[in-house]
Parts: C-alpha cells; sequence; structure tokens
C-alpha cells in the first residue's frame, strides 16, 4: 500500500506560485531601483515579504495540525510529487523498489 498525503498536488502549486510570485517581487525591487521609483521598491519589497509571511504561516499550521502515522510493514509514504518520488519504506530496515 502507498500512502501519498492528501493535499500533495496543492503544496506542490502552491511551493511553486509562491517561488514565482518572490521571483517577480525581486524583479520589481530591481526595476524599481533601477528606474529610481521607491514606491514601486516598496510595494514590490511589501508584496515579497506578504508572500513569504503567508507561505511561513501556512507550512506552520500545516505542521501543528497535522497528525502522525506510523505505516505498516510494507507501506511506502511519498514525499516530493513533483519529479523525485522519494519514498520512506517499513521493511525491517530493508530498502526493497
Amino acid at each position: 500500500m502507498v500512502f501519498v498525503p492528501g493535499f500533495a498536488p496543492l503544496v506542490v502549486a502552491a511551493f511553486l506560485l509562491t517561488g514565482v510570485s518572490l521571483a517577480l517581487s525581486l524583479l520589481g525591487v530591481i526595476g524599481g531601483a533601477v528606474a529610481r521609483h521607491r514606491m514601486v521598491v516598496r510595494v514590490a519589497s511589501l508584496a515579497g515579504l506578504v508572500v513569504a509571511a503567508g507561505y511561513g504561516a501556512t507550512w506552520a499550521a500545516s505542521g501543528l495540525v497535522s497528525r502522525e502515522r506510523t505505516l505498516g510493514t510494507g507501506e511506502r509514504k511519498y514525499f516530493c510529487e513533483i519529479d523525485c518520488h522519494l519514498a520512506l519504506f517499513d521493511h525491517g530496515g530493508r530498502a526493497q523498489p
């Protein structure tokens, strides 16, 4: 049996969206600094901070409300869900495919 966290696709989407948002904020800060528009720098900086704080708060809250689950023998738990499909096995210390 395979255990994949229920909101894995949503977590991946949030992670990717956060990365894109932070990159756009950084571009806004750099562009505003080059053009010497202080308001653009402030807004882009604030947007980046809000995105980072929101992602961090969501990450911390999900850790607080989640519960532990012990894997049964032969059961795998998958991590990443983007492309690597890293799995933990419970086979008495023996890794099996």
